[in-house]
């Protein structure tokens, strides 16, 4: 399904993030998942780029991008876009 990505600004915040997506964990948890210009790529990120990768540790890579409950709650309001192109 081809959705159009959220964006988020927490009160404070100096620049945005963006939800790719969200991640229901085997424990019943929910992460959403998001690109945060703030924190620098990994580098199994950096030297898959380009390349078919397959890797047995898929939640060591996402662990980057992962935001849970403990970490929005640090914050009281976020603002939302939502990109909604011309038809």
């Amino acid at each position: 399904m081809n959705r159009p990505r959220l964006c988020f600004l927490a009160l404070g915040f100096r620049h945005s993030m963006t939800i790719v997506g969200i991640e229901v964990r085997e424990q019943g948890n929910a992460n959403i998942l998001v690109f945060d210009p703030s924190f620098k790529t990994p580098s199994v990120i950096k030297h898959a780029m380009g390349a078919n990768l397959k890797t047995s540790e898929p939640a060591r890579i996402l662990k980057g991008y992962r935001k849970g409950v403990n970490y929005l709650q640090k914050y009281q309001t976020f603002e939302l876009l939502e990109y909604a192109p011309q038809s």
